[in-house]
């Protein structure tokens, strides 16, 4: 998933994980794409906490591989993007 870093892109992309992590535990859809979602959302969220979000303010700035500074103005709609994300991480099933 590309960076966005403010405006709507920002917000979408924790809308898509809201939903796509129903899509996940949704035990209609077939196994092996539930596990390729499943593996893809964990490493989105493992990329973030990793190495998106900043661990002095724990804000998370809407690139995945580089944390905001400890000074830098982050935009609300990228942060609930990374709320999201964490929140779907709460919910995933195990497969």
């Amino acid at each position: 998933m590309p960076d966005a870093v403010s405006g709507d892109g920002g917000l979408f992309h924790g809308i898509f994980f809201r939903y796509f992590v129903k899509l996940i535990n949704d035990h209609s859809v077939d196994y092996s794409d539930r596990k390729k979602f499943h593996e893809y959302i964990t490493r989105c969220a493992t990329v973030m906490a990793t190495q998106g979000i900043n661990p002095n303010t724990m804000l998370y700035g809407g690139r995945w591989r580089k944390a905001p500074a400890d000074n830098e103005k982050v935009g609300l709609t990228p942060h609930l993007t990374g709320c999201m994300l964490m929140e779907a991480m709460c919910v995933l099933q195990p497969l």
